[in-house]
């Protein structure tokens, strides 16, 4: 299986951008405008049509040790649709998200389901999937993972998944999106390397 990652980088964050992609062993694709869809558009288009995922991770991410291992682990476990590596404890649906991730500690399980993936900090696609979510995305006025989570389920009518627990953390720094900072910490309920091999529950959100 190839799985092909790209971090959406922006100039600001040059050296942690650089770092996160020699860690993971991916390529860059670097903001022009100042424009988070435009950056994560130029970054799905980065990715090679041929692997089997494409991987957009975003240069403010934490990966997990042995993060490449356990990403293609799971990508082998799961249906072909829109998958989350980041399970996150601030909006949206906090609470919500809250209880879903309590249950999948308590059942021991894989993955939550959703109709949304919430968080663009780490997304995998199948590579299929690139091209038309982009054609249909580029003429939305969503936030960057908004538009890919509607393309899910308005065009292709199927829930998306989040990887449990979590393979990427997020670096709760300065925001470069215009809403400014939240005022909840922006980490992951829990990122670690999984103990299991993806076959586990799953916890709808």
């Amino acid at each position: 299986m190839i799985v092909d990652v790209v971090v959406m980088a922006h100039p600001s964050r040059a050296p942690q951008a650089l770092a996160l992609a020699r860690q993971i062993d991916a390529l860059t694709a670097w903001d022009e405008r100042n424009d988070e869809w435009d950056n994560g558009a130029r970054a799905w288009r980065t990715t090679d049509p041929a692997a089997d995922w494409a991987v957009v991770v975003q240069d403010d991410a934490v990966p997990v040790p042995n993060f490449r291992h356990h990403l293609e682990r799971a990508l082998a476990k799961t249906p072909r649709t829109g998958i989350s590596l980041y399970v996150g404890t601030g909006r949206p649906r906090a609470e919500r998200v809250r209880r879903a991730a309590h249950e999948a500690t308590r059942q021991g399980a894989s993955w939550l389901e959703c109709d949304s993936l919430l968080w663009g900090v780490a997304i995998a696609l199948p590579a299929e999937h690139v091209d038309p979510m982009l054609d249909w995305a580029q003429h939305q006025r969503q936030p960057y993972d908004q538009r890919i989570s509607a393309w899910y389920r308005r065009s292709r009518k199927q829930p998306v998944r989040m990887t449990w627990p979590s393979l990427v953390d997020h670096a709760d720094g300065p925001t470069l999106v215009k809403s400014g900072r939240p005022a909840v910490p922006r980490h992951a309920h829990l990122a670690a390397e999984p103990e299991h091999d993806w076959s586990g529950p799953v916890v709808k959100v």
